[in-house]
């Protein structure tokens, strides 16, 4: 025997069987309630309503039969009925019920069952009121309409959001970048962008992320604070790259207060909302040039434009001034002041000093950057700008070189010498020397060469620059 039949054989030793044999055909599963397998099943299934008809609660619709029964029963409505106070009452005759033109008044004990066939459908308190005049009627009808309605879970739960709140602005931003608003934008147009508002000057910032997570967040504003500064406090979503423990610690690192609106309430956040839908308005009219270039004419648009809330652009009150552009060029006398300033700087920086001058011909030592030594020989072509020239080298090229780069070229005295000491068939001339030797002595002992000679030599003595104080221009 196998080992399985033997556990069997073990197993069942401790009880009294019989076995018998059936066919497999025969042979049923049994049921969760009973081993027994039943020799036959119902094929028939019972429909829906036989099934859950015990769990409904039977109650008969109320009718004009019911209401006729019930008006005899109420003690009001029975007096009513027999002395028909108000002639806009009256009773139908044999139906012996109270109507008041077409709404049939209602008995106290069927109220219940009306106010529920009239909220069958969970109509509002306007329709179900509209719908109640139009049949019925009974005292304090409105007042039960509205209690009905209130009291239904399932309108409660379905019913719209109420009224909005008034508007609670922020506290007013003492300085600029004190507090930012900060949200993600997208995906727009294939991009994510994050989008920074600074509250006190309105100033927007929008950069391209590549997902929502912390790291992102923290990569662009780590940058944004290097530019600007340290804010103070910090107004955000319930988003989980703002909720993440690594952007907390940000915050804390940085001494910043992180503040979070309620969840599901972009109005909280407003000022970082409403310029999301700007943003994305302004790229879908932009409509030449890549994504990147359009999001830089808006940035650049609404860093100049001044805002409706402060009376004076993003940068103006940012950066104390207002940034360059095409729109400059239509007032060139806005530029004086800094071309004013530009001049007294350079007079400073170059001491009232005369700046050096070649003409064409000159004779100069020039920069050489291609091989020793430093400097070359050459001469000056032509002038190309206020402290540029054209020189030509002795090989015959032309190279531009600033003035910085160029010295004058002095004659080689060797080169006068000898060319004085010779004659035109190469033999010196000896009477000739002395005569000449001695008319340079003569011309250096008289007075108008001793004055020459003096003023060269103070000429090459180096000069202060001196300049009299700004506050002292204004007297004389």
């Amino acid at each position: 025997m196998s080992p399985r039949m033997l556990r069997w054989c073990l197993l069942l030793s401790a009880y009294d069987y019989e076995l018998l044999y059936r066919p497999s055909a025969k042979v049923a599963n049994a049921d969760g309630l009973s081993r027994l397998p039943m020799p036959s099943a119902d094929t028939e299934i019972p429909p829906p309503g036989d099934i859950l008809l015990p769990e409904t609660e039977v109650e008969t619709p109320v009718d004009a039969r019911a209401i006729k029964s019930l008006t005899r029963r109420d003690r009001t409505l029975a007096q009513v009925l027999r002395w028909a106070l108000r002639a806009e009452i009256r009773d139908h005759g044999a139906q012996k019920l109270l109507a008041m033109g077409k709404r049939v008044i209602i008995p106290e004990k069927v109220r219940s069952r009306v106010l529920k066939l009239l909220h069958e459908t969970h109509p509002g308190t306007v329709r179900m009121k509209a719908l109640a005049r139009s049949y019925v009627w009974w005292p304090r009808l409105d007042n039960d309409i509205e209690d009905t309605v209130k009291k239904c879970r399932v309108c409660q739960e379905t019913r719209n959001a109420p009224n909005r709140a008034p508007v609670n602005p922020w506290e007013r931003a003492e300085r600029p970048w004190s507090r930012l608003h900060v949200d993600f934008a997208g995906p727009f147009q294939g991009q994510l962008f994050l989008i920074v508002v600074d509250s006190h000057s309105k100033w927007l910032d929008v950069s391209p992320v590549q997902a929502t997570s912390a790291k992102a967040v923290i990569d662009k504003l780590a940058l944004l604070f290097a530019t600007h500064r340290l804010p103070e406090v910090i107004v955000t979503d319930n988003g989980t790259a703002f909720t993440a423990s690594e952007f907390k610690e940000f915050m804390r690192a940085n001494t910043i207060r992180h503040v979070t609106v309620a969840p599901y309430h972009p109005s909280s956040n407003g000022q970082a909302e409403r310029t999301v839908q700007a943003m994305k308005q302004a790229l879908r009219k932009i409509i030449h040039g890549s994504w990147s270039l359009r999001l830089a004419r808006f940035l650049f648009n609404q860093h100049l434009t001044p805002h409706m809330a402060t009376g004076s652009s993003p940068a103006e009150i940012l950066m104390s001034r207002r940034p360059r552009s095409l729109l400059d060029n239509l007032h060139p006398d806005s530029l004086l002041p800094t071309r004013s300033r530009q001049e007294q700087e350079e007079q400073l920086t170059t001491g009232g000093e005369k700046t050096r001058r070649f003409s064409p011909g000159d004779p100069v030592y020039m920069g050489n950057y291609n091989s020793s030594p430093k400097s070359t020989v050459a001469s000056i072509s032509r002038m190309t700008g206020p402290r540029s020239y054209v020189v030509r080298t002795p090989e015959g090229g032309n190279e531009r070189r600033h003035i910085d780069q160029i010295r004058q070229r002095f004659p080689h005295t060797s080169d006068d010498s000898s060319n004085s000491e010779k004659t035109n068939d190469g033999e010196p001339q000896s009477e000739d020397k002395d005569t000449q030797q001695l008319g340079n002595d003569i011309s250096a002992n008289t007075p108008e060469a001793k004055v020459d000679t003096h003023e060269r030599m103070l000429e090459g003595r180096p000069k202060r620059h001196r300049t009299s104080p700004k506050y002292l221009r204004d007297y004389i």
